[in-house]
């Protein structure tokens, strides 16, 4: 299972998995791959906010394919 962002950052980040990751498995891959300088700084938004609307997003797309 293959999760990328993009939008967010400045190029594409992927994050590989074995297996649907549990929300507690997915936000530390996020963290661990996506470092804070890599988010966007824009008019459209802070890198919190990105970070934020990362997680947020990343979780409801794990939870949609858990279905």
């Amino acid at each position: 299972m293959l999760f990328t962002v993009t939008a967010a950052t400045a190029r594409p980040v992927q994050l590989a998995f074995e297996r649907l990751p549990s929300a507690e498995e997915l936000r530390h891959a996020l963290d661990a791959g996506i470092p804070a300088a890599l988010y966007f700084d824009d008019v459209h938004g802070s890198p919190a906010y990105r970070r934020h609307l990362t997680y947020y997003l990343a979780e409801q797309i794990r939870q949609e394919i858990g279905r």
